[in-house]
């Protein structure tokens, strides 16, 4: 094979170690982040707050399922249209230069970095705000500092905001999972997570159209992917697993991200394309000039051409 030792002044193989491990710590630091964390996020409430009475549901949309298509199915998809698109007509792959690869390995570094980046913005603010879920009643029986909870009569009325406050896992048989959980409400990170696959996937689509005619395939395609995270987004509300502007901050914060992601992967690419073009531009450019400058020695016959063209050439190398 030949292989190009070099890839834009930096060894390909240091180029995706740096690469990987920066991709390893950030995914690291987003799945661990409440590891890190300085403080409980330990939210109050009022006993009368509606928006925290809804029963406990299961997922309609399950973690699994989320993954498969927001995360395993764009990456292996983006895997399958790059190798497409750099093979030859012949699909003699033993003719293909590492260079070939380069828009494979820059598409899907992007698509990780900007997964993992709306993942740690996503907990981040999680484990900070720790915004109460719809389902905080059900999921704490929340037992006050004086001995009640909020179904005596003293302190069904409301007014007092509380704060001191112990949950009562036995009586709602809830783990330490649900427990933890139940105060990770803002942002929806389903949504965000099903929002940035899927925006990087329709956007991605529209990037590498191809020429001539097209159908409506294409667009079909990018349809049912907005579909998709809107229905997840739509079940966070159905299960009371967020409020609604804990979906409308998770789709703002998935497609963002997207954006930016596939913006960078872009512009990378289009420079790389041009550094490309400008290198194989110089040498062709050299090589037309020769013949024309040899010609007007030959045509003149005069001495002071030849010579004016020498010294062009020695100010140009």
């Amino acid at each position: 094979m030949g292989l190009s030792l070099k890839w834009g002044g930096v060894r390909p193989l240091l180029r995706l170690i740096t690469d990987a491990l920066v991709l390893g710590l950030l995914l690291t630091l987003a799945y661990k982040f409440h590891y890190f964390r300085f403080f409980d996020p330990k939210r109050g409430f009022f006993c009368n707050d509606e928006s925290l009475m809804y029963p406990y549901r299961g997922d309609t949309v399950s973690p699994k399922l989320l993954f498969t298509v927001a995360l395993d199915l764009p990456v292996t998809a983006l895997i399958l249209v790059e190798l497409w698109r750099c093979r030859d007509r012949k699909w003699r792959w033993r003719n293909l230069r590492w260079t070939q690869f380069w828009p494979l390995y820059n598409t899907l570094r992007y698509f990780l970095f900007g997964y993992g980046s709306q993942f740690l913005l996503s907990r981040m603010t999680k484990n900070t705000l720790g915004r109460l879920r719809p389902h905080f009643f059900a999921v704490c029986q929340p037992l006050l500092s004086d001995g009640g909870s909020c179904l005596d009569e003293r302190h069904r009325a409301g007014g007092v905001y509380h704060t001191n406050y112990t949950c009562q896992p036995e009586k709602s048989n809830a783990g330490l999972d649900m427990l933890w959980a139940v105060k990770l409400s803002f942002p929806s990170g389903h949504t965000n997570i099903a929002f940035y696959g899927m925006t990087f996937m329709a956007l991605y689509l529209q990037w590498r159209r191809g020429r001539g005619s097209a159908t409506l395939l294409r667009p079909l395609c990018q349809l049912a992917m907005i579909m998709f995270a809107c229905v997840v987004a739509l079940s966070r509300l159905l299960d009371y697993k967020h409020h609604c502007s804990d979906v409308v901050a998770g789709a703002l914060l998935g497609t963002g991200v997207a954006l930016v992601a596939i913006h960078l992967a872009a512009v990378e690419e289009r420079l790389r394309d041009g550094q490309d073009a400008r290198q194989k531009s110089v040498p062709s450019a050299n090589q037309e000039s020769e013949p024309q400058d040899l010609q007007v020695c030959l045509v003149t016959a005069h001495s002071s051409d030849c010579k004016a063209v020498e010294n062009s050439k020695q100010e140009l190398s």
